[in-house]
């Protein structure tokens, strides 16, 4: 059967980096929900779907469960996945948890290995102070890359941006909201079996290396 990776934390932890590494190593597709919210947003469709999203997503109102269980179906139903599939950022509640497991179901994935990114409030601060965005491939950049300290995109060449949900104030208040909404998902993903605790105050490298080595014992 088909791998499931799930990539939770906080923000600022590494899920991204570490997820599009895991992806180009394992031949996974990679997706997170952020993403496909944003791009939903930016979208011209007229389907109440896609209008409710941008006026959420502009009013900075928190997505659904239901809309972003169907933004995700939406989106694997158009590819083609061989041979895993890795998620970053879903699930974030427990109504996304139920999703998680008819998720599992309908497309056919062996039970998921769900990785939480383990990072103190301060340091996620410290990190997201110093990233940097670019807007055209909606993409972060990390502050010790070579394209951040140049503040040039190295994919399309692009000014590089500090998005205003990295200001520290906004952080914190990110932070803490997630960390409340990850309380009940730990306790459910203990009592599974499914959950590897992963120390992310640790280089690129160091990360990625443990976290291979869980998915390929598996």
């Amino acid at each position: 059967m088909k791998q499931l990776i799930v990539l939770i934390g906080p923000p600022g932890s590494g899920k991204g980096t570490q997820g599009r590494l895991l992806a180009s190593h394992f031949d996974f597709v990679y997706r997170a929900t952020g993403d496909l919210v944003r791009a939903a947003s930016r979208g011209t469709q007229e389907e109440e779907l896609y209008r409710a999203i941008r006026e959420r997503y502009h009013a900075g109102i928190p997505q659904p469960d239901d809309v972003i269980n169907e933004l995700l179906w939406r989106e694997l139903q158009s590819l083609t996945i061989t041979h895993g599939l890795i998620l970053d950022m879903y699930p974030l509640s427990i109504g996304q948890v139920k999703g998680l497991e008819k998720l599992i179901t309908d497309f056919s994935f062996a039970q998921p290995l769900v990785f939480f990114f383990n990072v103190s409030q301060e340091e996620t601060v410290r990190r997201l102070a110093m990233r940097k965005f670019c807007p055209k491939d909606n993409r972060s950049v990390m502050p010790d890359s070579e394209e951040a300290k140049n503040n040039i995109c190295s994919v399309c060449g692009g000014a590089l941006i500090t998005r205003e949900d990295d200001k520290p104030e906004v952080v914190m208040r990110r932070y803490q909201e997630y960390a409340r909404r990850f309380e009940p998902m730990l306790a459910y993903f203990k009592t599974t079996g499914w959950l590897h605790m992963i120390n992310s105050e640790r280089g690129v490298e160091q990360i990625q290396e443990e976290v291979r080595s869980i998915i390929a014992r598996n």
